[in-house]
């Protein structure tokens, strides 16, 4: 067979694996049956090539440590941050979804993976044109039972699915060409099968833990990159001003990342009413300062607080203390008529105004609002 069909081959092999994912996802086990025929089908065809790799137990080694490191790191922080019960329950039937779902796939995927980026690892264009192919098929395998009825579904799908899986996938890539498919299945293994087995887990917010999902392949990446050219004794002149000229958008992007993840004193909030205008706009950005010191809200103050499931940010225009000492506020927008008809108790106070920056939410606001 000719490499053009082998390549078309494998292409609609995995294109059928996927699709049998699909079709059998409530039977994991004819799904099982479905992969090891697929497999012992299709290494014939496109021919395992043994290549033994000069450093593959050396970075499948440091895989194997960052890993640890970082269950180490998160369940530490999770004293700090919670934990939370895990919505898995150890049984016949998740173990048996993890072996289909997680080890199974993995292992297909990832010797698919080999095959085709060792025979085209000298034309780029064709592993492009794979890498493509490896994430729009991790996609669609990881969103079947996914809801985008709205705005924040589709985001949390965005943020914890699919730009992970991106970044996950440059991983994979790079290390299909480097040192084959052991340390990608390993990663697979480990990383998406571990929630069906632990108790509980840490109990970060969506936002944090998509930007750890994305983090971490990117470092592991850096670090097996900077270990492999250290081993290949590959000397590259590096100019010093090049390496302070991250520091600058790393910086932000960590200022970013504090201000929208909310577990900080301040935190950023995107305006998406008028209520507040001409004061503040919608799609302003504000930072809100926490605070529960009800000696530091005033008359005057514009203050964030949670109302029926959503953050407010309006004017307080007075401060009533009743007989009991306890404190409420009422509050009022700036282009409201009237004062808004729920007195915000000390309970639901989240914090004061310090900053706006004009304009910049507005992207967010008109993805919102494409989505109602």
């Amino acid at each position: 067979m000719k490499d053009s069909q082998k390549l078309i081959f494998g292409i609609v092999c995995v294109l059928l694996g996927y699709l049998a994912n699909y079709l059998t996802y409530s039977n994991p086990w004819l799904y099982f049956l479905i992969l090891v025929l697929f497999l012992l089908f299709l290494i014939p065809i496109l021919g395992l090539n043994k290549r033994k790799f000069r450093y593959q137990k050396d970075l499948l080694f440091s895989v194997v440590i960052c890993i640890l490191s970082y269950f180490f790191i998160i369940y530490l922080s999770g004293i700090f941050f919670g934990f939370r019960r895990n919505i898995f329950r150890f049984s016949f039937d998740t173990a048996s979804m993890f072996f289909v779902s997680v080890l199974c796939t993995s292992m297909v995927t990832e010797i698919i993976r080999y095959l085709l980026f060792q025979r085209y690892k000298n034309k780029t264009w064709v592993l492009y044109l794979f890498y493509f192919f490896f994430v729009f098929i991790d996609i669609m395998s990881q969103i079947v039972s996914s809801n985008f009825s709205n705005f924040e579904s589709l985001l949390g799908t965005v943020g914890l699915v699919i730009l992970p899986i991106i970044f996950e996938n440059i991983l994979f890539c790079y290390l299909s060409l480097k040192v084959g498919y052991h340390s990608n299945i390993l990663y697979k293994i480990i990383m998406r099968g571990y929630l069906y087995f632990v108790p509980i887990i840490p109990n970060y917010n969506d936002y944090f833990s998509s930007v750890i999902k994305i983090v971490f392949p990117i470092l592991i990446l850096y670090i097996l990159y900077q270990q492999f050219q250290d081993r290949r004794e590959v000397k590259v002149r590096r100019n010093p001003m090049i390496r302070k000229l991250w520091i600058v958008p790393t910086l932000f992007l960590l200022l970013m990342v504090g201000l929208v993840s909310g577990y900080f004193k301040y935190f950023a909030l995107t305006i998406g009413s008028m209520s507040m205008s001409p004061t503040i706009d919608k799609g302003d950005i504000l930072i809100i300062e926490k605070t529960k010191n009800i000696s530091r809200i005033s008359e005057g103050s514009i203050l964030a607080f949670n109302y029926d499931g959503k953050i407010v940010v309006h004017r307080v225009i007075k401060k009533i203390i009743k007989e009991d000492e306890s404190v409420y506020f009422e509050t009022q927008g700036d282009y409201n008529k009237t004062a808004d008809n729920h007195l915000v108790s000390t309970d639901e106070v989240i914090g004061i105004t310090r900053l706006k920056i004009k304009y910049l939410g507005l992207p967010t606001v008109w993805l919102n609002e494409s989505f109602k």
